[in-house]
């Protein structure tokens, strides 16, 4: 019998954008635009500068930028972090209704700070990346099996983190054998400054 999270991962690994349907691809496109403009916009809501200022802390670098913020870059995953809380801080970033998840705001986060740092990087792979992480975020979502209690959220369902392989072989992921027996735990969610944290970017 076929482990549910190998065929995941195997379809996060081989989806490429010519199998992507026009809506899905309409759609990709459509919420990337959205997500980066929220995040924009999270630059300015509260605790913004906070989750900067400690992001900051944890270490030096120049990786990645940050939205909304032109003369700040820092590490990949300390920019993923602001980002990822900047996209969600004021919870207009989109939802999966059924999986009762916020997807892009983790994916987007990881996705371009990860591009940032290993890129150049095709728009086409960008956005089957996009498409992957949601199409993996959204299935896990909608396979629970219990329902969820109130006031928590989904972001810490990962998927999509970096950047996916493309024919260009830029970066080549394999399926990792401990990948299938993975677990992460549901995060509590009632409005925490560090929800971005939930991505788990490293």
């Amino acid at each position: 019998m076929t482990n549910p999270a190998e065929t995941l991962i195997d379809h996060a690994l081989t989806l490429r954008w010519s199998d992507v349907p026009e809506t899905a691809r309409t759609a990709a496109r459509t919420f990337l635009h959205d997500s980066l403009c929220v995040g924009v916009a999270g630059r300015n809501a509260p605790f913004a500068d906070a989750v900067l200022t400690a992001a900051r802390a944890w270490g030096e670098g120049g990786d990645a930028s940050v939205l909304g913020r032109p003369d700040v870059r820092l590490p990949a995953s300390q920019a993923a972090f602001v980002n990822a809380f900047q996209i969600h801080s004021q919870e207009f970033d989109c939802v999966h209704e059924p999986a009762v998840v916020h997807p892009l705001a983790t994916i987007v986060a990881a996705l371009f700070a990860e591009a940032e740092r290993s890129g150049p990087d095709s728009g086409e792979s960008l956005l089957t990346a996009l498409v992957a992480g949601v199409d993996v975020s959204a299935g896990l979502g909608v396979a629970a099996s219990k329902a969820l209690t109130a006031g928590v959220c989904l972001p810490a369902l990962r998927a999509g983190q970096g950047r996916r392989p493309d024919r260009s072989g830029r970066r080549d992921f394999r399926r990792h054998p401990d990948l299938g027996g993975r677990r992460e735990p549901l995060r509590p969610h009632r409005g925490s400054p560090s929800v971005g944290r939930t991505a788990g970017c490293r």
